[in-house]
């Protein structure tokens, strides 16, 4: 009777382990997704990161003005790049590298600090490109980006794809996937990726903290990013 009772407790005890077991492998795949690996897959992780990195990000500045352009600045992957600004500018506009003639344009109207690439010319890998923030008929400040070429771009495109697939199916949501996107353009040293995908988090507004609503004022005061100005005296040299 001992054994027979004994060998019940025993494949109950079995029964019990089998159901606390699967449930925790279900459960598994969606912890390790909600509890994502890196502190920086979140949405105020990822912009604390940011800011606190030390190598020096390319952001055009000019304090007198209250200006600063943030991105698209040095090589960036995005044919439709975001652009992210400071301050008051009545319209932006890109043309290439070092040219007079601007090949796209859009008003802003305050306090609009943010625009999409929307130029019926595709912007091209490997070529550079100037864009020009107006606070009146000419240019004030300028920046400067290029869009890496065909090659490494593929490869950017190759692996963002896989990352996708493989976050679509461990069942991530959106803005999980735009999290991890973020930290694989950090991982790559791509700031202006970096934000852009920061920037396309499902309801940002909503997540970001108190200390991060006044992200764009903490990345333009960032010690080492030098002031890069257009002169008064070239401003009628670069008019459209």
């Amino acid at each position: 009777m001992l054994n027979k009772m004994t060998g019940i407790r025993l494949l109950m005890l079995a029964g019990l382990a089998s159901v606390s077991v699967i449930p925790a492998l279900l459960i598994a795949p969606e912890i390790t997704i909600g509890q994502t690996r890196i502190e920086r897959a979140s949405l105020t992780g990822m912009i604390d990161w940011l800011l606190k990195r030390k190598k020096e990000r390319p952001i055009s500045r000019d304090p007198l003005q209250g200006l600063c352009l943030i991105t698209p600045n040095g090589k960036i992957y995005s044919t439709n790049p975001m652009f992210l600004w400071q301050g008051n500018l009545k319209e932006i506009a890109v043309s290439k590298a070092r040219s007079q003639k601007n090949f796209w344009n859009q008003e802003i109207k305050s306090p609009e600090t943010l625009a999409i690439y929307q130029g019926e010319q595709a912007l091209q890998p490997g070529r550079s490109y100037d864009w020009k923030g107006f606070m009146g008929d000419n240019p004030t400040i300028f920046a400067k980006f290029q869009v890496m070429n065909g090659q490494e771009r593929q490869k950017i495109t190759d692996e963002l794809k896989a990352l996708e697939k493989r976050l679509q199916t461990q069942g991530a949501d959106e803005k999980t996937i735009a999290l991890e996107k973020a930290d694989f353009f950090a991982k790559h040293e791509l700031w202006s990726d970096v934000l852009q995908q920061v920037y396309s988090v499902p309801n940002l507004s909503k997540d970001l903290s108190p200390h991060t609503t006044d992200l764009l004022k903490k990345i333009c005061e960032t010690e080492q990013n030098q002031p890069q100005v257009v002169k008064k005296s070239a401003m009628h040299s670069l008019k459209p």
